[in-house]
Formats: structure tokens, sequence, C-alpha cells
């Protein structure tokens, strides 16, 4: 059975940073290693694929980066899967289709609700008034 195709951690770490300095533009790579306790040069080769993402580190990295607990998820996943040797990996991974965007892509444009939006939205009543509206 094929699943998606692999991306590397590194890859979705970039992706959660990306996202985190849209609504933080000062925060950069340094800051990051600052606040997750590491080097910035040993950051910079994680950043870059040269180095594994350090697993004991990963609950920090979640938390400064603000990621969800499904990115997270899919974060693990990735790195279990990259401990994969990459002929193994084949039979897993399915190969990248050009007519659908990667899921780096799709995370791209992810924006979180606010809290007064979702509180809207939770409300069951406001979805009901505005079926009735339309």
């Amino acid at each position: 059975m094929k699943s998606a195709q692999f991306i590397p951690p590194y890859e979705l770490l970039r992706a959660h940073l990306a996202r985190k300095q849209q609504v933080t533009p000062d925060y950069s790579l340094r800051a990051l290693a600052r606040d997750v306790e590491v080097s910035s040069s040993y950051l910079s080769a994680v950043f870059n694929g040269k180095k594994p993402v350090p697993l004991e580190r990963l609950p920090e990295f979640a938390r400064r980066l603000e990621i969800d607990s499904l990115g997270l998820l899919l974060l693990k996943q990735a790195i279990i899967v990259s401990l994969i040797p990459e002929e193994a990996r084949a039979y897993l991974v399915a190969p990248a289709s050009a007519s659908e965007p990667s899921p780096v892509e799709v995370m791209a444009k992810y924006e979180d609700v606010g809290r007064n939006e979702m509180d809207l939205w939770s409300r069951w009543y406001h979805i009901a008034i505005l079926d009735l509206s339309t």
C-alpha cells in the first residue's frame, strides 16, 4: 500500500518557520536556535538536511514554532520515515504527481483562525442561521 509522497523533516520545519515568520517577521533561524537552546550552525545544518532533526528538542520546536498536534504528528512521521533506507522507502512512498501541490505548499497557505472567529463558528446556531438565510 502506497502513501503520500515523502517530505523530509527539515522541509516541514522550514515550512513551519516560514509560517511563524509571516506572523513575526523578525523571528529568525538564530532566534529559533536561541529558543531551542542549540547552536545556530547546528540548526542551520538541520534546516539544510545535513544533520538529523534532534528528537529530544522536538517538543521545544513544536512550542516555539507553534506547531499544532497534527503538524507535530506529521513531523514525527517524517522523521521516522527518514530513518528508513531509501530503497526500502520506495515501497512506502508514492512518486510525486506533477498535478497536485506538495503538502509543504498546502501548509504554506494555511492560516490560523483567530479566537473570536473560532468562537463565532464553534456555536452550532451560527451555522444554522447562515444556512437558513441563504
